[in-house]
């Protein structure tokens, strides 16, 4: 069991209402919305560009969303950690460092740093980089562990309160059962250098047409009736696992 506060508590009554929503609304094939499954980290090919209209830790959501991505190879986190982690530069002489230096000078914050804006820093923001040394050590020699694996005090930002799926890396599916990563990029990032073969994740967000794929292969059916498609193809993707 994890540690129980009123936020976890919240976020956690908060995904469950939503399966029971999607439940009355005629959907069959929701399955467990905290599920964490593995994934082959050469899958994760794309990043969220922005976030699609959609309240809470767990959606379908239809539209043009999934087309709204960035390549993993042309993001300049990964670029950062490429040339920290292959070719051994500093963290502190990537234009990626200076970026973010530049964005807390200016904004007063940066998302990677979880916690509230007034303790922000750029010292702190290092010592997050230096803990990134730490977990690539870790993962390299231990291998890749899930949250549940892991202890509270593992984590940097002692996020320890939250149900364990709830701080695994989220992803979002998109119509053709692409993987976009929404968080943990840093640890996708880490999986990538150390060429891993596969990590945990959670799903966060399903466009609706891969909905749709997943109550076709709930009800046993060969054809997705709303795009007239064969979904047999579809079987061995990890994030229907569930269904069959």
């Amino acid at each position: 069991m994890w540690k129980s506060s009123s936020i976890d508590f919240v976020k956690y009554s908060a995904i469950r209402l939503k399966e029971l929503k999607y439940f009355l609304e005629g959907y069959r094939a929701i399955g467990d919305t905290l599920r964490v499954y593995s994934v082959p980290v050469h899958r994760i090919t794309h990043g969220k560009k922005s976030d699609p209209d959609y309240f809470g830790g767990f959606g379908i959501v239809d539209g043009d969303w999934d087309k709204n991505v960035v390549l993993w190879e042309n993001k300049s986190m990964f670029d950062m950690f490429c040339e920290h982690f292959n070719k051994g530069v500093e963290w502190e002489k990537t234009e990626r460092f200076k970026e973010m230096v530049s964005r807390l000078e200016h904004n007063g914050s940066i998302t990677v740093l979880d916690c509230p804006p007034e303790e922000q820093s750029k010292e702190l923001y290092l010592e997050y980089l230096y803990y990134m040394d730490e977990l690539y050590e870790s993962i390299k020699k231990g291998g890749y562990k899930s949250q549940k694996q892991l202890s509270a005090e593992a984590d940097f930002f002692d996020r320890g309160f939250s149900h364990p799926a709830l701080n695994e890396i989220q992803v979002y599916i998109g119509r053709d059962g692409d993987f976009i990563s929404y968080s943990g990029q840093h640890r996708i990032c880490l999986a990538k250098i150390l060429n891993l073969n596969k990590i945990p994740v959670r799903t966060r967000l399903r466009h609706a047409d891969w909905q749709m794929k997943r109550e076709a292969i709930k009800s046993k059916r060969a054809i997705c009736s709303d795009k007239n498609e064969n979904i047999t193809k579809y079987l061995s993707h990890p994030e229907v696992q569930d269904l069959l």
